[in-house]
């Protein structure tokens, strides 16, 4: 009962926070993109697990690069319903849509993270946890005009996803999935308490076999960029789940 208890008050703190910076007078841009997602598990040894995401986001029109990211860790997972995991991102955002970056700038993350799930009759819920340390390229611009960069800005940031999934159709072959994830920036550096982002996913995938899932879905990013300026984004998402365990 108290672990229901606790997975309820996450949620509504999820849903709750949200709209926390939707309600302020800003200019609001807006994008479409393609986002390509691939996240897998392979087996090291009993309860040990690599984990990587490789994530290929794409203009609206694909006509470059929006941003790519590489993700790898390692997770332990404990029992069924908990899992912790440490590891690191490099992520590269350039220059594109109607307030573009004026040059590509990377970041490199330490991140540790729990996550709990459970699961209510068809219905199973997981929710991610994370801490992040971040170290982002400082862009600065010379007298004469020209842009560069100078060593990195470290700033922390918390991020809390609640995925939900069930089986729709063709003997638990074809899932239907939902998830919402804040990201909400941690007063320290040159941050105050705030949301950075938030994210909304809606699709469905099929469930090849056990090591192997391909799903489609529409994503909406709410994007945090100042006191004066925000993105409201679409993107078509595709996604590839796959996992690899020993032979024993």
């Amino acid at each position: 009962m108290k672990r229901k208890v606790f997975y309820f008050v996450l949620l509504l703190l999820n849903l709750g926070i949200t709209h926390i910076s939707f309600a302020q007078k800003k200019t609001v841009l807006s994008h479409y993109h393609l986002w390509n997602t691939a996240i897998g598990d392979v087996q090291l040894h009993n309860k040990f697990y690599f984990n990587s995401e490789l994530h290929l986001r794409f203009t609206s029109q694909c006509e470059g690069f929006q941003q790519y990211l590489f993700i790898p860790g390692i997770k332990y997972a404990h029992s069924k319903g908990l899992s912790i995991a440490a590891g690191f991102t490099y992520f590269k955002n350039f220059p594109h849509g109607k307030s573009p970056l004026p040059i590509a700038l990377s970041e490199n993350t330490l991140w540790q993270e729990v996550t709990l799930s459970n699961k209510v009759k068809q219905y199973s819920f997981f929710h991610r946890l994370r801490f992040e340390e971040r170290f982002t390229q400082r862009l600065v611009i010379s007298e004469t005009g020209n842009t560069g960069t100078d060593g990195r800005i470290y700033n922390n940031r918390f991020r809390y996803r609640c995925l939900v999934n069930r089986p729709i159709a063709l003997k638990e072959k074809v899932y239907v999935m939902a998830f919402n994830e804040l990201w909400i920036n941690i007063p320290g550096g040159t941050t105050n308490l705030s949301l950075n982002q938030n994210l909304f996913y809606l699709g469905s995938y099929y469930q090849f076999n056990k090591g192997l899932k391909l799903g489609v879905g529409l994503m909406h990013q709410y994007l945090n960029r100042g006191n004066e300026l925000a993105e409201s984004n679409c993107m078509l998402s595709l996604l590839c789940l796959y996992k690899i365990e020993s032979r024993k």
